[in-house]
């Protein structure tokens, strides 16, 4: 098995190419399933003792410009990479500023485990992402209400950080 050791992407900007990019790794991760199974691994925990399989990270940075202009494509192949990529080593961030159904769809929320508030403009849309109003109260500059699946959401602060820092990061 040939996997790259460390590649990135370019940045899409187009919607429509972003579709795309998102329809390969489904196709990576149903490649990388076949080499699970055939490995007797269950996942990439149990695979990585034998040999390496780089993860792969899909950032969504404004989900609302894929849901208006794609909800039929974009809806099934987000909900997918979220709800099985985890065992192959592939992980997806999706970050919107505006939350609502039809952005954040049930399809969506019921598969995406943490979720992140900052500064919600509505009680009802800080109930879409954390379950709980609170979001509302947050006072920006890393203030900030945290769920992970279905436990109860925790109210923390975090540090901002600098484009440096980021770029170290990544």
């Amino acid at each position: 098995h040939s996997f790259p050791t460390r590649r990135s992407s370019p940045v899409i900007f187009e919607t429509r190419k972003a579709i795309l990019a998102m329809k390969w790794v489904i196709k990576e991760i149903s490649r990388r399933l076949d080499i699970l199974k055939g490995e007797n691994s269950r996942n990439i925990s149990e695979y990585k003792g034998k040999e390496g399989m780089p993860s792969i990270l899909v950032v969504i940075d404004e989900l609302s410009d894929i849901m208006v202009q794609y909800p039929k494509e974009a809806e099934p192949v987000i909900s997918k990479i979220a709800e099985i990529g985890d065992i192959v080593g592939v992980y997806i961030l999706l970050a919107t500023s505006r939350p609502s159904s039809k952005i954040l769809t049930k399809d969506i929320r019921d598969v995406i485990g943490t979720r992140i508030a900052l500064q919600a403009t509505s009680a009802q849309d800080s109930k879409l992402i954390v379950g709980i109003p609170d979001a509302t109260k947050l006072n920006g500059s890393g203030d900030m209400i945290f769920r992970e699946g279905s436990k109860y959401p925790i109210h923390a602060q975090v540090i901002p950080i600098d484009y440096k820092e980021i770029e170290k990061i990544t």
